[in-house]
């Protein structure tokens, strides 16, 4: 059983990653999720999929959301959802190299990153190489072009 987290959730790859999980519950878990920001698309992720754990990195719409009584948490879990056995496999659903440390958080304990971003590689390619052979962890892209 593959117990993903999607990170850019409510992005285009986000939501079919959400699709497909949502097809083979089987195969798939979804465990959590992670935005930016407040969106109502991210309300319906949270109220339609029931995510066991929910994710904001914007402090600001973090903070609305609570106050709204949203259980929702900072990118520190991240990082421990990626030291546990939570989740095996992470969506990394969304474009840039901001939070490129979950990356190699991920990889250094073994799980699997389904990336859709071209600029980690092409901005940290050696150092992923480095930290593959060390970790034994596992880079399958996902994007449109593959």
């Amino acid at each position: 059983m593959r117990k993903v987290l999607v990170i850019g959730s409510t992005g285009s790859i986000g939501r079919a990653t959400i699709e497909i999980i949502k097809t083979h519950p089987e195969r798939l878990k979804l465990v959590a999720i992670c935005a930016r920001t407040y969106s109502d698309t991210f309300i319906d992720q949270i109220q339609s999929l029931r995510p066991r754990y929910t994710i904001i990195t914007d402090p600001e719409a973090r903070s609305r959301l609570q106050a709204e009584g949203v259980d929702v948490r900072d990118s520190g879990l991240l990082f421990d959802l990626c030291r546990s056995d939570r989740i095996n496999t992470i969506v990394f659903a969304k474009s840039g190299i901001d939070m490129v440390e979950v990356i190699f958080e991920a990889l250094k304990y073994k799980k699997r990153v389904c990336l859709a971003t071209k600029e980690v590689i092409v901005s940290f390619g050696e150092l992923l190489n480095q930290e593959l052979e060390r970790s034994h962890g596992e880079i399958i892209p996902i994007d449109s072009e593959h």
